[in-house]
């Protein structure tokens, strides 16, 4: 948080010697007003390696302006058989899915996770999602639209 001064925001710097200086100064009123928006979140899959894997890669879009976005507190992918699932939809809560968390992005904002299904015909419901708080602080989840991905089905 910038120091406020009589609706003033003073940037200052401090020298060696501990002097304080003004770099400038805006008007609380002039300072522009950056309105925050939900961010959103792409999945792709893909054969990984050698044997039977899957690599789920999910990004984080328009990554490089991240602070245009409300505060992402997690992200990750989940995933869940396919004839488990059912007609239900896949989310973080859904009981039985499995979730994977990450504490960092790759520099582009993705994120990736490589599995072996249980058999290559085996299909899933995948999805990314990012976890953010809303100017409420209220946590809120944004999801990948669903990809059902099985090893046979990817390139």
């Amino acid at each position: 948080m910038l120091p406020v001064y009589n609706d003033v925001v003073r940037i200052l710097t401090v020298s060696e010697d501990g002097t304080k200086t003004a770099v400038y100064e805006i008007r609380k009123s002039e300072a522009p007003v950056v309105e925050l928006t939900k961010p959103t979140v792409t999945l792709s899959a893909a054969r990984a390696g050698t044997g039977i894997k899957i690599k789920l890669t999910g990004q984080f879009e328009d990554y490089e302006n991240i602070s245009n976005y409300y505060e992402v507190t997690k992200h990750g992918l989940v995933y869940y058989s396919s004839a488990k699932l059912g007609t239900r939809n896949l989310t973080v809560d859904t009981p039985g899915r499995t979730r994977v968390n990450f504490g960092s992005y790759a520099e582009d904002g993705s994120f990736s996770y490589t599995f072996t299904p249980a058999y290559a015909n085996t299909k899933y419901t995948v999805r990314a999602y990012l976890q953010y708080t809303d100017e409420n602080g209220l946590t809120r989840y944004v999801y990948s639209d669903p990809m059902i991905v099985s090893y046979n089905t990817l390139q």
